[in-house]
């Protein structure tokens, strides 16, 4: 179960192409956070 932020991140990722890019723009507690993803 994912945050709602990191459910988003996720699925982007999973939809991007190869060689696709991806711009994400949050706050610092979205990299920082303990939990594991």
């Amino acid at each position: 179960n994912f945050l709602i932020h990191d459910y988003f991140f996720a699925k982007s990722i999973d939809k991007v192409r190869n060689g696709g890019v991806i711009a994400f723009i949050t706050s610092s507690g979205t990299m920082d956070k303990k939990t594991k993803v």
